[in-house]
């Protein structure tokens, strides 16, 4: 993980820090210095959403929420953003995962349970930081 004056970049799955450190120095700290808006990445289950969703709900702006590990079953889904919306107000936007194989379907369901958009793209790169003055990487 890498967090700079504007952004934090989490190259891997899950973070290394625990929702202990996001909630008790990491979200809080955030929220004292930066007034831009915050939209929070999670996943992946209805279980994981009835724990994080309460927890982060005060630091967020939106959520974003990643369909990648949870199947093309549009039932399962669908509860997951049933469960996201019955312990939010703020805007939900479900990641579409390459796997969906019917992704007109997939927004149906999403908006019909509460999403309120798709995110439709996955990994950005190089994440790369170069420092052009001593030509060296920063992070990497």
């Amino acid at each position: 993980i890498y967090g700079d004056r504007d952004y934090v970049m989490n190259s891997e799955l899950w973070s290394e820090y625990s929702k202990e450190i996001w909630l008790e120095q990491i979200l809080p700290e955030y929220k004292k210095i930066n007034d831009r808006p915050l939209i929070i990445s999670v996943g992946y289950s209805k279980e994981d959403m009835e724990v994080l969703i309460p927890l982060l709900d005060p630091y967020a702006d939106a959520f974003e929420v990643s369909t990648h590990y949870v199947g093309t079953n549009l039932s399962v889904i669908a509860d997951t953003v049933k469960t996201i919306r019955s312990h939010t107000k703020k805007p939900i936007y479900m990641k579409i995962s390459p796997h969906i194989p019917n992704p007109p379907e997939f927004a149906r369901v999403i908006k019909e349970n509460g999403a309120n958009g798709i995110v439709a793209i996955n990994s950005l790169g190089p994440t790369m930081k170069i420092d052009i003055a001593t030509r060296s990487i920063l992070y990497g």
